[in-house]
């Protein structure tokens, strides 16, 4: 028997912690679409059970107030699947944070695995509710041994449930049953992994024998069922079939058959469009009962969770076109800001109903009805924004002219885009970490890579986005913290087909890191196929000596590319300055305490992009995290005598009380998702400063 582990809440009190919450009387389900798997964001999806609570105002989980009878109620949450970028679109949707608790993973790869870092940063450890203080558990049930090359590093406490082996999990409010079914295995699927894995797995072909990795590779069918007295509610089955080599044991599966013929089943299909259309798939599914509706979770039907971002770059649009350029496919978005109903909900026994991000189907008693989760772009963030708008009109109207008429008919390096400005956490306007930085027409490095980086890509550019994951030579990696590293393997991943998308052989990015990069490396070799042949690994510190050279220099057309220990993340942290042969030169803080090796490398330096975590009345907590103020980066600033810096890495809050001091600057920029600036924009950008503090301040207040 495999390890199995399950802890449930450690119990710190003597009280029992159900016993005001076990009411059934008013319980309904909910499936809602977190994200649909588009534009480099996951597939997942969350199950909601809401039981009515008459007893406390306190819950376990989400607490939501019923708008027609204002009662509040519990919700139990399951999520299936956990890809990158969960956290936010969780954030976009109308759902308390830190509700999930029960996670369950149909197939191990990175694109279901890749957000348990991030969806659980910060988060409580412990849950203070009437009767006594519980210790949070996060529990997740997969494949077998689906962590064990996983780089989950501070994680909260988790157990583990095998659903290879484990075929159930019941609590009081749910029964998930797991059934597993697996892919037809070639030697060339083997040579993705590496070696010792491969050698492990070296009598696979043995009759009767399934290999270690195949059951890795296995997808987990999970079919839930309601524990409610009347039995009113449908049985809820998950099922991913990743790609068509799993199509045979799909349709061979006994465990399978036996829930087919059950009635008025729901089955949300995560599988990909290529394999939904493939003949095979759709005989599987004309085998269950009549009375089964198949909902078809569709990457092909766009992300509406991104529409508040290219709303608020269509504003921004507004001042400078080319600092802040209109994002692909959302020309017009001011004339469809309504959702429509992709999915008919209606009997439809000959082709799958399609749903995507935002949309819930809420199911109670006999009825069913289609609702949406998103935070909407209506009619108040319109008017808001127009507000604001109003509120400074001579002084954007100025801004605006004095915009055209810079002469912008030079082409000119480098180009700086920043594809995430948050700290810690992503937001609904802002990501973690990533700055995409091109040094000429062929070549980019991308200084550090939170999770998201890919998906925030593909946002910008569009049907660009290979080309420019193609562009990318080196990426420089400041410390292996999950905000500025998680986005990795997905990079990796997609720049990897991006080269095979045109035929020719991958061009080996130079990875440059702290000493566990390659660690990290090792760890994701796992997911990501051939990573150990297009990657070479760079310790930062090699990187320290004045005058040091390396092929890299050649390589990107650099004079230097320097770093120094930041302080930051116990000293393994490094900052960098690159000096390009065409005589420009730019330092990258990362993350870090105020620093004067910083100072002295970025001296009279043409850009300094630096983080401003905390404002100055929270300099203990900056102190504590080893974070700078914003008023350190703007002394850092001053010190180094920079021509131009730009502000990152911030909490909204800190900019906003900090306001007198930022707009005192005059040669301080706010960075914004999605800007992209050369240097000679840093000229003027700083006259945007005063509309970016007002829009923080009401996106933070909605």
């Amino acid at each position: 028997m495999l390890h199995h582990v399950r802890v449930l809440f450690r119990r710190l009190s003597s009280h029992t912690r159900t016993e005001w919450v076990r009411d059934f009387s008013a319980t309904n389900l909910r499936v809602s679409v977190i994200s649909s798997g588009g534009l480099g964001t996951p597939k997942s999806i969350v199950v909601k059970v809401k039981i009515q609570d008459r007893k406390d105002k306190h819950s376990i989980d989400d607490v939501h107030k019923d708008d027609h009878q204002y009662k509040r109620h519990i919700w139990k949450s399951y999520l299936f699947n956990c890809g990158e970028g969960t956290k936010r679109m969780y954030a976009t949707n109308k759902f308390t944070k830190n509700a999930i608790e029960d996670i369950f993973i149909t197939v191990t790869n990175w694109e279901n695995l890749g957000g348990l870092k991030g969806l659980f940063t910060e988060r409580p450890k412990y849950e203070v509710v009437e009767g006594g203080i519980f210790r949070k558990e996060l529990k997740l049930y997969g494949p077998e041994s689906m962590l064990d090359r996983f780089y989950v590093g501070r994680a909260p406490v988790y157990s583990l449930v095998n659903a290879t082996m484990d075929m159930f999990h019941e609590d009081d409010y749910v029964q998930i049953k797991f059934v597993p079914f697996f892919p037809d295995l070639s030697e060339e699927d083997l040579e993705q992994f590496p070696v010792d894995v491969r050698n492990e797995t070296k009598n696979w072909r043995i009759e009767g024998i399934q290999p270690k990795v195949k059951r890795k590779m296995s997808s987990i069918v999970y079919i839930l069922k309601a524990r409610e007295e009347n039995n009113t509610l449908p049985t809820i089955m998950v099922l991913e079939c990743p790609d068509k080599r799993y199509l045979e044991s799909l349709l061979a599966s006994e465990d399978l058959k036996k829930y087919q013929s059950v009635h008025g089943t729901h089955v949300f299909h995560l599988s990909p469009v290529s394999v939904v259309q493939d003949p095979r798939y759709k005989t599987f599914i004309d085998r269950f009962h009549s009375s089964t509706e198949h909902i078809h979770v569709d990457e092909t039907q766009g992300q509406p969770s991104q529409n508040s971002v290219r709303y608020i770059q269509s504003v921004l649009n507004e001042l400078d076109d080319n600092i802040f350029p209109v994002l692909p496919s959302s020309a017009n978005l001011l004339q469809n800001m309504t959702y429509d109903k992709v999915l008919r909900y209606k009997k439809n026994k000959k082709k799958l109903l399609s749903t995507r991000c935002g949309q819930t189907i809420e199911f109670e008693d006999h009825s069913v009805r289609l609702d949406h989760t998103l935070r909407p772009i209506d009619v108040s963030l319109r008017r808001g924004i127009q507000k604001l708008k109003e509120a400074d009109e001579k002084y954007l109207g100025s801004v605006k002219e004095f915009v055209q008429k810079q002469n912008r008919n030079k082409v000119e390096y480098p180009v700086i885009l920043f594809l995430g400005t948050g700290a810690t956490l992503p937001t609904t306007l802002r990501n973690v970490t990533g700055i995409y930085l091109e040094t000429d027409p062929h070549t980019a490095i991308l200084l550090d890579c939170g999770e998201g980086t890919f998906m925030q890509m593909c946002l910008h550019f569009g049907g660009e986005t290979n080309e420019k994951l193609r562009k990318i030579k080196c990426i420089f990696i400041s410390h292996l913290h999950a905000d500025h590293i998680v986005g990795l393997a997905s990079i990796l991943k997609q720049r990897h087909l991006a080269f095979k998308e045109i035929g020719v052989p991958v061009e080996a990015v130079d990875i440059i890191g702290e000493d566990d990069i390659s660690a990290l490396t090792y760890t994701l070799a796992y997911f990501v196929p051939n990573i150990l042949k297009e990657t070479v690994l760079h310790k930062s510190r090699n990187f320290r000596p004045i005058g040091y050279l390396s092929k890299i220099h050649e390589k990107l057309n650099l004079t230097e590319f320097r770093t120094v220990k930041a302080l930051h993340n116990y000293g393994r942290a490094h900052s960098v300055s690159i000096k390009h042969q065409s005589g420009w030169h730019l330092v990258f803080s990362g993350d870090t305490m105020p620093s004067d090796s910083l100072i002295n490398l970025g001296l009279n330096c043409d850009l300094l992009i630096h983080e401003a975590t905390y404002s100055s009345r929270d300099v203990h907590l900056a102190k504590l995290t080893n974070h700078s103020t914003v008023a350190g980066a703007v002394e850092a600033s001053k010190q180094m005598k920079a021509k131009n810096t730009i502000l990152t890495h911030f909490k909204s809050q800190a900019l906003l009380q900090e306001k007198r001091l930022i707009l005192s600057q005059i040669s301080i920029t706010i960075a914004m998702d999605h800007m992209k600036v050369r240097l000679s924009d840093l000229d003027y950008t700083p006259l945007f400063n005063p509309f970016f503090l007002e829009l923080s301040n009401y996106m933070l207040k909605r």
